[in-house]
């Protein structure tokens, strides 16, 4: 085993480390931090580091398969730990070799974020390989979305070989000619190696391999729905493939043929979406999620969330119809199976209320936004990151119901709670302003209405990309405003960017396109000295 490379900390990582520190000190019962590292000396150093500190006690949880088998022991350590430390570090998440029990993994702690949250009141450091934040963002992407903080703690150089990046990535989302290129590059690399000499680096290097590997065992063996695309993405790559099984030291490899559980398992994953994802780049998955929600005959929470993705899937289609159906059916599993107060069947109304509000329907849409809210204000912390998303969709319905007193009540119970537990610059606190802006548009106040929206745009162009959904969306609520306000050049101004941004994302039969399609044409037509509210 090559000796790890002692390490002086550069100037970067120092303001990294000084900026860790901060957030662990902010007053929050619960804080996750996803830590980006690509050297295990260089990790160990930093836990020595914060350990020096003395203002907390702190503990190492190894997830190594032996010590943390599954994923219930991992929240049962989390929480007994929590009790005496206030924060842990959870690390070995690469020793988790095998593609399904990592999976797996990932994606019931994804389902367990709020009782997560809930019974460890620490600070959760999460220590994670690059290619290991993906996949917590694909496989957890609930978990991920309540991180308070991602840093990254990357050697610039490996102490000898190749720079451990994996990219283990299903095959519909390779590029393949890089995909080629890096893979023929690995298989070289390795085969001047003795197997038993490979250091750490070089072990993640051999993972990458076996999951490039397994992932075109899953889609020979399991999807046969996408026959066509396999079959090209395997004519390209193939032989590299053949090469690499040649090499492969491990005389048994794993079977990848999924039962029904797994299938559903591994397809509600794939259409999981974070914030700024494409829905397009989720629509491969639409039909084999169909067929399974047809074929499956038993209710289990992994059925209820393969359904509430879909539909999530539709609704960002601006398939509003199709989300509702599936939304249902999700939640009527969720009423059947779920406790009362479960976090998982709040979301469930939620999902339902803002389907219903998408299709014009306001009275049914606050009906289920007020189910979810009354199980978030029951069973969550009054600062929780959940709670303002029920806040933040009963406002927007009384908002579209006219009723803007009551939807600004609910508006600022939301802006609070944010305001207080997020960083100035979130993308979150701009979605609060936005929802400001549009309600004080309703009552009239044009002062205020243009105060909140160009807050919301200030912290959007300074932290999204220029592409960025919610970006859009702040373009397209300062445009209004103007609108009202018979400053017709800016108002097209900003709706022109708006629509840019739509079009580029979301298909040209998408309610969001036609809308902000629409605005602009009404506005080219408008002569500059006509006021729209009396036109």
């Amino acid at each position: 085993m090559t000796s790890p490379v002692p390490y002086v900390l550069t100037d970067k990582h120092t303001k990294e480390l000084q900026r860790l520190i901060k957030v662990i000190k902010r007053p929050k019962k619960y804080n996750l931090l996803i830590v980006e590292y690509n050297d295990q000396a260089l990790r160990r150093h930093l836990i020595e580091e914060i350990e020096t500190l003395k203002f907390q006690s702190s503990v190492k949880l190894d997830l190594s398969l032996e010590k943390i088998p599954t994923a219930a022991i991992f929240e049962d350590n989390l929480k007994h730990l929590a009790k005496d430390y206030s924060i842990i570090h959870v690390y070995n998440l690469e020793s988790r070799t095998s593609e399904d029990d990592f999976r797996t993994f990932l994606q019931e702690i994804n389902l367990h974020r709020e009782r997560i949250a809930r019974i460890a009141p620490a600070n959760i450091i999460f220590w994670v390989l690059e290619y290991q934040t993906k996949r917590i963002i694909t496989d957890a992407p609930d978990f991920w979305a309540w991180n308070s903080a991602v840093l990254s703690f990357h050697r610039d150089k490996m102490s000898e070989g190749l720079q451990p990046i994996p990219e283990n990535h299903a095959i519909a989302e390779l590029n393949v000619p890089e995909t080629r290129r890096r893979i023929e590059t690995l298989i070289e690399y390795l085969k001047s190696k003795k197997f038993d000499s490979l250091n750490e680096a070089e072990k993640v290097l051999v993972q990458e391999l076996d999951g490039y590997q397994r992932n075109i065992a899953v889609y020979e063996k399991s999807f046969k729905y996408i026959d066509t695309e396999l079959q090209a993405m395997k004519d390209q790559i193939g032989a590299i493939f053949d090469k690499f099984i040649e090499y492969q030291k491990t005389p048994e490899i794993p079977s990848c043929e999924m039962n029904l559980q797994e299938e559903i398992s591994f397809i509600a994953g794939k259409l999981s979406t974070k914030p700024g994802e494409n829905p397009l780049d989720k629509a491969l998955w639409i039909q084999p999620a169909v067929a399974l929600l047809e074929k499956v005959k038993e209710d289990n929470e992994e059925v209820g969330r393969l359904a509430n993705n879909l539909s999530l899937i539709y609704k960002n289609l601006g398939d509003y119809q199709n989300a509702l159906i599936y939304s249902k059916k999700a939640l009527d599993i969720g009423e059947r199976i779920l406790m009362y107060d479960d976090p998982n069947l709040s979301s469930a109304y939620n999902n339902v209320a803002l389907i219903y509000k998408n299709l014009g329907d306001y009275q049914n849409a606050l009906v289920f936004a007020k189910k979810d809210l009354e199980i978030s204000e029951r069973t969550l912390q009054p600062d929780h990151p959940s709670l303002t998303t029920s806040y933040n969709s009963v406002a927007m319905i009384y908002k579209d119901l006219g009723d803007y007193q009551n939807a600004l009540v609910f508006a600022k119970k939301s802006f609070d709670i944010r305001e207080r537990t997020l960083q100035p610059d979130h993308p979150s606190l701009a979605t609060s302003y936005n929802n400001l802006s549009t309600i004080y548009q309703g009552m009239g106040d044009y002062s205020n209405a243009l105060v909140f929206a160009e807050k919301a745009i200030e912290i959007c162009e300074r932290t999204l990309q220029p592409d960025h959904p919610l970006l859009a969306t702040s373009y397209h609520t300062i445009a209004l405003i103007y609108q009202d306000m018979t400053d017709l050049k800016l108002a097209l101004h900003y709706a022109e960017k708006a629509h840019e941004i739509v079009k580029k994302k979301l298909p040209d039969n998408h309610p969001h396109v036609k809308s902000a399609r629409d605005h602009v044409e009404y506005l080219q037509k408008l002569p500059e000295d006509t006021n729209p509210i009396n036109s």
